[in-house]
């Protein structure tokens, strides 16, 4: 996900994650970003408990430093496989 910071100062953002209960919890993100179109790319790992075959939905939440919501973003996904480490 990319984020941008189209307005004059530097600003504080947060991303906040709301996902199925299968999917393991993600922590709240902050991001820092400078003035005048300053752009980060938001990667985030996502990992779920089940193994097999499934869909699963999050909806990701940007908000400014005082919890104004700004934008959401759904994002739907598939597992096909696992990886063991």
């Amino acid at each position: 996900m990319q984020i941008t910071n189209t307005g004059g100062l530097a600003a504080e953002f947060i991303c906040d994650f709301s996902c199925d209960s299968q999917v393991l919890p993600i922590p709240t993100q902050k991001l820092y970003l400078a003035q005048n179109n300053s752009t980060t790319t938001l990667q985030i790992p996502v990992e779920t408990e089940k193994t097999e075959n499934a869909s699963y939905h999050c909806q990701l939440t940007l908000k400014n430093n005082i919890g104004d919501i700004l934008d959401t973003y759904n994002l739907n996904f598939s597992t096909s496989a696992f990886q063991v480490d």
